[in-house]
């Protein structure tokens, strides 16, 4: 017997999926790409969940699982040779705070100010963990090629000698 608690994380799993093939092709990604924007989907949100659930704050879950999805977007575009946007885009989506916008909007609507605040903060705090977990990751996977590029050619340079 499957209990709420599971039955509950496997039908947030299956939606997230779903949700990162529709996106993808919304942003008309390549067929043979989809299955690939649904298991970053997936995982993304498998990281965002059990950050979360072990009480680091939504913030440090949004740019944890931001920055796992920026890694894996990275790692697929350089296999796949395509572009990492293809696959960043829509292994995002299960991380958008799209609850926490509506509950704003419907208590700013409602004149419940203090609510309305209340989610605003965690709309902010998803939002920019999102950012910082998509800036950090490009700009480490850059310098560290560039590293490894300037060490192969030291190497290079050594053994001519």
């Amino acid at each position: 017997m499957i209990d709420f608690f599971t039955l509950k994380l496997l039908v947030q799993l299956v939606t997230s999926a779903i949700g990162s093939v529709g996106f993808a092709m919304i942003y008309r990604v390549a067929g043979k790409y989809l299955p690939l924007a649904a298991l970053g989907g997936v995982l993304t949100f498998a990281v965002y969940y059990t950050v979360e659930f072990f009480g680091m704050g939504v913030f440090a879950a949004a740019m944890l699982s931001s920055a796992f999805s920026a890694l894996f977007s990275e790692v697929f575009a350089k296999i796949c040779r395509a572009p990492v946007s293809i696959f960043l885009l829509p292994c995002s989506i299960p991380i958008v705070p799209g609850s926490a916008l509506y509950y704003t909007m419907a208590n700013f609507i409602a004149k419940d100010i203090a609510a309305a605040w209340h989610y605003l903060g965690i709309a902010l705090g998803v939002g920019l963990g999102i950012a910082c977990g998509i800036v950090v990751v490009p700009v480490a996977w850059q310098l560290s090629l560039g590293a490894i590029a300037y060490i192969g050619r030291k190497r290079k340079k050594k053994q001519s000698e």
